[in-house]
């Protein structure tokens, strides 16, 4: 099928929820990339109408649409995938990794264009509707989030062919709280034919309350604790005469924050080859931070990435020991 491109250059606001008028049925294409994303470059982009094409296509335990638009020569891929072995449905699929390759266990995702991918990949997705028959894609539905190179900037999206949206119901994809915060979103439904929708949601935690407000708006509230760390998707459903929908929100608590300082500095030496010279400074909210065992040992590996660069360090004690303060001299590359 043909749609139309209109490419808005912009800067995207966090995690916005691409705006397309509903009709019966849409083909359509809505990125939104927060600035330091590399494959949207901080950009918002929309196609739709009878431009560019849509072409999706399966492949075992996933489906990939290409998305084209011959004034621009702008193309981009989108691949989604079920955990390997598993076939893709409808349902909403957390901690992806790039598509194809993702890692055992895990959903996968993988969404290039404009001239731009990215070789490891983080994400997460929810496959609102997928219509098969005899093994061609007849309508799709995408929500979604990635991150590209495990940076903290993301691409958002959503994608539609031939997709039903009689009603669409239009909830945050994701909220971040810290484990203690109250959580509060509204949730809105959009009916074509502008009658009443009731609005729901599947199945809230322990705490967690969800308002009707009778005008097709609804308000979730949820105070969170040290005991509800994890991810939490959050349907909201919105049913009228005309048809219904939904959307998840996916809800990550986050552990509190270490105290303590939290920084980076390298300085390099002229002629160095890992450093090239340089001296860098990163404070807490300058990137992500992350420590683990090296390779099962007692050694340790921090990580850090920052919107442009990251840096992995590795130390060990000697002979496997068990890594405590104190200055270690004449270390060598050989982490037991």
């Amino acid at each position: 099928m043909v749609a139309t491109l209109a490419i808005v250059a912009a800067v995207a606001l966090a995690h916005a929820e691409p705006n397309l008028r509903p009709t019966a049925e849409q083909t359509s294409l809505a990125l939104a990339s927060q600035p330091g994303d590399y494959v949207g470059q901080g950009s918002t982009y929309q196609y739709s109408g009878d431009v560019a094409t849509f072409t999706p296509a399966t492949f075992d335990g996933g489906v990939q649409c290409t998305v084209y638009d011959p004034a621009t020569s702008a193309y981009w891929t989108l691949t989604f995938a079920a955990p390997s072995g598993l076939p893709l449905s409808a349902g909403t699929f957390v901690n992806a990794t790039r598509a194809r390759v993702q890692e055992a266990g895990t959903p996968g995702i993988d969404v290039g264009g404009i001239g731009r991918g990215c070789n490891r990949v983080a994400g997460d997705f929810e496959i609102k509707q997928l219509a098969m028959s005899g093994g061609t894609v007849t309508g799709l539905w995408v929500r979604f989030e990635q991150h590209c190179e495990a940076a903290t900037p993301a691409l958002t999206g959503d994608l539609r062919y031939h997709a039903d949206v009689s009603v669409i119901v239009t909830a945050p994809f994701k909220k971040r709280p810290i484990a203690g915060d109250t959580v509060v979103f509204d949730v809105q439904a959009t009916p074509v034919a502008g009658e009443h929708v009731v609005l729901s949601v599947d199945d809230p935690p322990d705490g967690a309350s969800f308002v009707d407000h009778g005008d097709n708006t609804g308000t979730f509230t949820w105070q969170t604790d040290d005991s509800r760390i994890g991810d939490h998707p959050l349907t909201f459903r919105g049913v009228s005469a005309a048809g219904e929908d939904h959307s998840t929100t996916i809800v990550q608590v986050l552990k509190r924050p270490l105290t303590g300082d939290t920084s980076l500095q390298v300085d390099s030496q002229a002629g160095d080859y890992v450093g090239q010279g340089q001296h860098v400074s990163y404070g807490a909210t300058d990137g992500v931070y992350a420590g683990y065992r090296y390779n099962g040992s007692e050694a340790v590996s921090l990580l850090f990435q920052g919107p442009q660069h990251g840096w992995n360090f590795a130390f060990g004690a000697p002979s496997n020991a068990v890594l405590t303060p104190g200055l270690y001299t004449d270390a060598t590359d050989r982490i037991q």
